[in-house]
Order: structure tokens, then sequence, then C-alpha cells
């Protein structure tokens, strides 16, 4: 894994999937389930694949692959450091959206001071009547489960050490599962009209969706240690994620009881077991690093503004209802405009809590005068024009070269790729 410093490509890949997925749904969800409402007679049903709002699930299995750093829980220090840089990460742009939307929306000083003091706290996860903030921009539910588990994180990091890993996933499965059971159940029994028959406040807040991180933070575990399984399994994943969707679809053709509420945190449970299974399966191929890949990976790589980008666009837009070519090519419109706009947020906003970005939008920060990287202690790629002495004594050649800054502000070159060790103690 390449720590902080390097991007992995089929986790950006994953996670332009799941942006992607995202889009997909918002557009046509309407429409296909219009046109193809669930039979449960016909099995996989064209319904099954109406269901990209678990791409948002997979945003929190990423989340957990890609922030499992037991380090961080060493000392108060580290603690505070990566408070500050998830801070620096994720606040710019939503500091930003609020204001974007304070002025299209009018908010008088009370909803801007109610935005500031939920949103970028997350404490709006934990209120049923604030949990989807559809006064702000509906999307922004899920931000809020990345903000606690941020918070949360090193005390996760701490309770594993004490107790280990294994019996803290084991716990905080069954726990989640029997969660999401009676709060689904409550919600629907207490909002039979509620519209949204994936999502709703109790099931879906940080306590009903921990588990999708515990999963995450079990692949990497998986991934650190050359845990590697068999890609025949990838098929079965894809059939289990077909599964899901069907499903999902049963659920939203039949009322709520007790049995359905049972099925739905099933499927959450599923569906992150799935996920995982296919990326530890397929994370070894050679197709992540290939040009098929690179429209995902860079969808994956801006999908923090995309995500909140998209919504506002469908906010302000008016588009086709049908499905047909008209429809599809406002999708493609809307899709261009999304990572256009996606883009150049990622490399001037985003880009100011990001450690490394990619050479596309490097420009930003040589335009500034500075590091193409955030924090040059961290091993990142570069392309010295002179060769270069490196670590073990020989010389850099026209290889992929890597080089950090020491303490006394000297440069170190190697030509391998950093492993893990070498990510754990790079040098502040």
């Amino acid at each position: 894994m390449a720590g902080q410093s390097e991007r992995s490509s089929y986790i950006d890949a994953f996670r332009g999937f799941a942006i992607l997925g995202v889009l997909f749904h918002h557009f046509f969800y309407q429409q296909i389930a219009a046109a193809y409402p669930f039979e449960a007679s016909r099995f996989p049903s064209p319904a099954a694949i109406n269901h990209g709002h678990l791409g948002v699930g997979l945003f929190f299995i990423l989340s957990g692959m890609v922030f499992y750093r037991p380090h961080i829980a060493d000392d108060w220090g580290k603690v505070l450091r990566f408070y500050f840089q998830r801070a620096l990460r994720l606040w710019p742009l939503y500091i930003l959206t609020i204001l974007l939307l304070g002025y299209l929306k009018q908010y008088d000083l009370l909803t801007f001071a109610t935005s500031f003091a939920l949103l970028l706290t997350g404490i709006h996860d934990f209120i049923p009547r604030y949990w989807e903030p559809s006064w702000a921009l509906w999307v922004l539910w899920s931000l809020g489960v990345e903000i606690i588990f941020s918070i949360s994180l090193p005390g996760l990091l701490l309770a594993e050490r004490r107790l280990g890993f294994a019996r803290i996933l084991i716990v905080t499965v069954v726990f989640c599962f029997v969660y999401r059971i009676v709060g689904d159940h409550v919600w629907m029994i207490r909002h039979p009209d509620y519209a949204n028959p994936f999502l709703n406040p109790l099931k879906d807040n940080f306590i009903g969706r921990l588990d999708d991180f515990l999963f995450g933070m079990a692949a990497m575990r998986a991934v650190r240690n050359d845990i590697t399984i068999r890609p025949a399994y990838g098929w079965l994943a894809l059939a289990g994620l077909l599964l899901v969707g069907h499903s999902w679809s049963y659920l939203e053709a039949v009322p709520r009881g007790w049995p359905q509420s049972v099925l739905a945190s099933a499927n959450h449970t599923g569906f992150a077991i799935c996920c995982v299974t296919l990326i530890l399966a397929v994370r070894r191929a050679k197709i992540w690093d290939s040009w098929v890949c690179q429209p995902f990976a860079f969808a994956g790589t801006v999908c923090y503004s995309a995500y909140i980008i998209h919504a506002l666009l469908l906010d302000r837009m008016d588009w086709p209802k049908g499905i047909d070519l008209e429809t599809l090519l406002a999708f493609g419109r809307f899709a261009f405009g999304t990572f256009l706009l996606s883009a150049i947020s990622f490399a001037t906003i985003e880009a100011i809590g990001i450690r490394h970005l990619p050479a596309w939008a490097q420009w930003t920060r040589l335009v500034r005068g500075g590091s193409s990287v955030l924090n040059p202690a961290i091993w990142h790629k570069c392309k010295p024009i002179l060769p270069r002495r490196t670590i073990d004594g020989s010389w850099t050649s026209l290889t992929q070269t890597w080089r950090r800054q020491r303490k006394d502000g000297k440069w170190e070159y190697r030509q391998g790729e950093p492993t893990v060790d070498d990510w754990s103690n790079r040098q502040y």
C-alpha cells in the first residue's frame, strides 16, 4: 500500500466505480424504477442494477482501508496531527459548499450557524431530523458518517491494541447487524410513508454503518499481510453483489416488517463482504495501471468534489425524465460538467489538504512555486535530470525514482518502491 504519499490505482478505480454508481442512481433511478418494476419471478431482475446508492457503502469500506494506520494512536501528538490533516482535507471544500448554499438559498444568520455547527462536526448524523440535511444538500448525510469515523478512528485503533482486531471486528459486525434491524423497523413503523426504502436516519447513521469501515480495515490488514485470494472468488463476489441488488429491489416493492428489516441489515453486511472479497481478488491485476482504468481512477481521484458538485447541479437543473436518447445525452452533459468542475475543484481547493497530487493536478502547486507534494518528508515519486546517489549507495537510473527530504534539509533517493515499513518510518 502506498501509504499517504502515492495513490493506489485500484483504490482510486473502485472509488471511481462508486461515484459513477451514485451519479447514475441519482440521475436515472426514477426512470428505471418506472420502466422496470421488480418481478419476484424474474432473476436477475433489471431492477437489480438500479442501486447505485450502494456506492456510498463502497466509499465507507474504502475509507476504512485507506485510514487503517495503527501508528495514528501512538500518542496524542499523532492523534492531533491526524485530526488536523483530516480537517484540512475535508473542511475547505465543505466550508465553501456551505457558503455557496447559503448564497443560493438565502440563509439567515441562524441557518448559517446551524449549518456550520452541525455539518462540519458531523453531529447532524445523530439527530434524525437533521440526518439528511435537506435545508442544505441531501447527499451530505454521508459526510457526517465520514467525519464521525475520522473522529472515532484513534479510539478504534486503541481498542484493537487492547482487545485484538478479530474480536473488535466480530463484535462490531454483530452489533451493527442487530442495531440496523431495530433501527430500520422502528423508523419504518413510525414513518410508514417514508419515501426512501434504502436509507433512513436510524439504520444509516454512523452506528449502523460502522461495520463498513471495519470491513475496510480488515481488507487493509489482509493487503499489508500480502494476503490475496484467487481471482475466481471475484466472480462469486460479483454474483453476490447482483443478489444484493435483487434483494434491495424486493424490499422496495413490499411493505416493511421485521423480516424485511432483517433482510435490509443483511444486505449491508453481504454487500461489504462481497466488496472486500472482490477487492482482494483483483487488487493485483495489471489492468489497474492500464489506460482502460484511467477514466475510473480519475473519477475516483476527484470523487469528493464530484459527490458534492453533482448534487449541486441536480438541485439546480431540470433534466429529461424518460429513458431515451435525449436523456442519455443529458446525462452525458451532466457527467462531463460534473467531472470538469470536480477536476478544477480538486486541483485548487482539495489540493490544500492532499499530500500527493496526481501529475495532471500538480500545476496548482508548481504555479505557486512550491513542491508537488504537501509533505516532502514522505517518500514520493520524482524524475531527477541528473543521476543521484541512492540510500543503498548506487545511482539513480531511468527507472522510477523515489525521494524524501530529511530533517536536515537534504534529499534521500531510492529506486525500489517503499515498503509498508518505510511508510511507517517516515520522517516528520
